[in-house]
């Protein structure tokens, strides 16, 4: 008997209702999971495509005077 086999004879024991699993989805869904709110992929990648502009388009001083700490000296 291979893992397949196991696995597919597992499931068939295993298997939820219908009533069960929809009442799993519905859990899942109305959960606000904590962590990362729905902005911040956005949010990271104007970071980083305005890094790399900058990286790629601005000359060196320019590109200097943009760093902490900076005096223009």
């Amino acid at each position: 008997m291979s893992l397949d086999d196991l696995l597919d004879e597992w499931g068939t024991r295993s298997r939820l209702t219908a009533r069960e699993a929809e009442a799993v989805r519905a859990a899942v869904v109305a959960t606000r999971q904590p962590g990362l709110d729905a902005g911040w992929w956005n949010d990271l990648m104007g970071q980083v495509s305005a890094s790399v502009i900058r990286a790629t388009v601005l000359p060196d001083r320019a590109r200097l005077a943009l760093q902490p700490g900076w005096s223009g000296a």
